[in-house]
């Protein structure tokens, strides 16, 4: 009876696998090694079939006959089954287009926590959709034979079956790719070998740390001439500030070009005592994404499905916990909803506390709720009962205020500059908002006496469009300036000179950079220190919302690719930095 469970389970896993090929083909995101990793997937299958063949064997006889099924019932058990899945594949492919068109993500995303569901669930099937039909299956089969088939009991029996699955587990763990917790680059979650990631959930934390630890012997290049020279226990003992400002661009806030007066006056106030980087840009237009590019100095994993990317993330190395080893404190402060995309799932054990606005909720009650968020004024005194509760010990702090996210919310119309009703109106009322919160938590840490032994670094998650581009609005869709350009700034008067620097940077680069700063080693990541003497970097940029595109700059070029249309865009951004004259 065995070989047959393993060969229905072994068919079945190829068809579901076809289908997502069809998802990916659809949108023209076949990732290029499918073919030569292809055999490796069929093993890998081949190997979880006949694992739950071995398993199914051996503990069905006693079950089916002690619950026989009727042929009658059996008939509908398969009828349902296969209906509802039949209905769910074809379901799900065609909703695949039509979530990821832009202007019906804007209204999926009003109804609360839907567009999660969607994210989740509803793009493509995964390995537990598999797990559920091996199991269906598994169950007919068995009932359908169970008559005319008495499997042997016998020792012998039981010691083949025994060492069959112990073979077939030593495989998977230890000589298959998946065994090694690397599947492959840009594929989803039903490319793993199911029985891996049955037992991810259920053994220790894998230990991709440990092929990334630190090297306290790494060379270190030659500060730029910004950085004072400090004591190496003075630059250790100094704690971080971490703040990601939401959709804010050097230009919107009056850093690199003129604004209403009064628009900005804390930024541009700390922009002009900051050592600050005018050509910096995010990895990938999503906050999440952006998240994690900054605390781990890594690109995030190119997926459209969040929840595949959380799981792909959680064991990578962050910056909370290497600095946790050098007896920091550490804290995530943000005002907007952590059950969005997971992200709290993302930051839960990385940080000694994390404060969203369900725990702000019910720690500050009184606050007003705004869309997805609640009042950032909430943050400030948040802030401060920490630096309090943490006394004289080094911390590090992150705060990722809501405003001026879209739809531009003003929680107090004091803060309106501008009284037009269009967006980029709103949006500037809203920043201005924003502003006096970054003035605010600046004051906090003055109160508690910790501004000048504290490294504050201001960044934003990705740029925020207004139509400067045909079709371009909110900023996850393209990857022209409006929306990959971000703010960042580097501010203690006591570590750095004042100073603009336009060589190009990203996200990647501040983990490395805050650690060359405090004098610890860096591990092992795809970004590197900015105020070293390095050779010039090239920014590279993706988006995975709706078309997959991809960009880069290097010195004064700017290229942009949609793949899925083939449309290219090649842009000089010192003669024309609005992006308006394609040479390609």
């Amino acid at each position: 009876m065995f070989p047959w469970h393993a060969l229905s389970l072994f068919a079945l896993q190829l068809g579901l696998r076809s289908y997502q090929i069809l998802c990916l083909a659809q949108q023209k995101a076949l990732p290029p090694q499918v073919w030569s990793q292809w055999p490796w997937l069929l093993w890998s299958d081949l190997t979880a079939a006949i694992f739950v063949g071995l398993i199914w064997d051996w503990w069905e006889p006693a079950w089916t006959t002690r619950f026989p099924a009727a042929s009658r019932t059996r008939a509908r058990i398969f009828g349902i089954f296969f209906t509802c899945l039949v209905g769910y594949l074809g379901f799900s492919f065609q909703f695949y287009s039509y979530f990821n068109d832009f202007f019906n993500y804007g209204f999926w995303t009003q109804i609360d926590r839907l567009s999660s569901y969607w994210k989740t669930l509803g793009q493509e099937i995964s390995w537990g959709t598999l797990a559920g039909t091996a199991a269906c299956l598994a169950y007919a089969w068995s009932t359908r034979a169970a008559a005319r088939h008495r499997p042997s009991r016998g020792k012998s029996t039981q010691a083949v079956r025994a060492t069959g699955l112990v073979l077939v587990l030593v495989w998977s763990l230890g000589f298959s790719p998946w065994g090694h917790a690397l599947p492959p680059a840009n594929w989803q979650a039903l490319d793993k070998n199911p029985l891996i990631e049955l037992l991810s959930f259920i053994t220790p934390e894998p230990a991709a740390r440990a092929a990334r630890r630190i090297n306290p012997d790494t060379a270190k290049l030659p500060h730029l001439s910004f950085v004072r020279r400090l004591p190496p226990t003075e630059r250790q003992n100094m704690s971080v500030l971490l703040l990601i400002l939401e959709s804010t661009t050097p230009e919107y806030a009056g850093l690199t070009r003129a604004v209403p007066a009064g628009l900005t006056p804390n930024l541009t106030r700390l922009g002009a005592a900051s050592l600050m980087f005018t050509n910096h840009y995010c990895q990938e237009p999503a906050t999440l994404k952006s998240w994690y590019s900054l605390l781990t100095g890594r690109y995030s994993y190119a997926t459209r499905r969040w929840r595949d990317f959380i799981l792909r993330a959680k064991p990578d190395l962050s910056l909370p916990e290497i600095l946790k080893t050098h007896g920091y404190r550490s804290l995530f402060l943000t005002s907007s909803n952590g059950r969005t995309y997971s992200q709290n799932e993302f930051l839960q054990g990385r940080f000694d506390e994390v404060l969203d606005r369900q725990r702000l909720k019910k720690r500050y009650p009184g606050w007003r709720e705004y869309s997805d968020c609640l009042d950032d004024r909430v943050l400030p005194g948040a802030l401060d009962d920490f630096l309090q509760h943490t006394a004289e010990k080094k911390f590090f702090a992150v705060v990722s205020p809501y405003f001026p996210h879209h739809p531009y919310d003003l929680p107090d119309p004091a803060f309106q500059v501008n009284a037009g009703n269009t967006d980029f109106a709103r949006y500037q009322s809203s920043l201005h908002f924003a502003d006096a919160l970054v003035g605010q938590l600046t004051e906090v840490l003055a109160k508690n006496g910790r501004a000048e032994n504290t490294l504050l670094v201001i960044v934003s998650d990705h740029g925020e469009a207004f139509r400067q581009h045909p079709g371009n609005t909110l900023h996850s869709v393209y990857l022209y300036e409006e929306n990959v350009r971000t703010l960042f700034l580097l501010h203690n008067p006591r570590l750095l000179q004042p100073g603009r620097l336009s060589s190009l940077t990203r996200h990647i680069d501040v983990l490395p950079t805050i650690l060359d700063l405090l004098g610890y080693a860096s591990p092992g990541c795809d970004g590197e220190s900015v105020v070293t003497l390095s050779p010039p970097r090239t920014a590279f940029f993706y988006t995975t919302f709706s078309d997959p595109r991809y960009g880069l700059r290097s010195g004064a070029w700017k290229y942009l690719l949609n793949r899925r249309s083939g449309a290219e865009e090649l842009d000089n951004m010192e003669t024309d930095p609005n992006e308006t004259r394609n040479r390609a």
